[in-house]
């Protein structure tokens, strides 16, 4: 009976040294993860930065204001000239 007990104690002690094992690799690849998303959402977080500042210089008035005059939409002296329509009796 005596070493019914120890056997069982033994197997025991193996069984949760095994889970112990198992919980300590979850831990250390779940920490291995997160850290390769906070990377990941740092490199994305510069991303939007520069989007966002390459959107502000193109939608600025001088970057349209260029950009129209290179188009030939503005004439040279800035002087606007306005096109009258007439409406269509009905």
């Amino acid at each position: 009976m005596k070493h019914l007990g120890l056997k069982l104690l033994l197997i025991i002690l193996i069984g949760s040294g095994l889970v112990q094992l198992v919980l300590a690799n979850n831990l250390c690849t779940s920490g291995a993860k997160i850290s390769n998303l906070e990377h990941e959402k740092s490199k994305l977080a510069t991303a939007i930065t520069d989007l966002d500042n390459r959107l502000s210089q193109k939608t600025s008035l001088a970057a349209i204001s260029y950009k129209a005059g290179n188009l030939g939409l503005i004439s040279p002296d800035n002087s606007f000239d306005f096109l009258v329509t007439r409406v269509a009796a009905r």
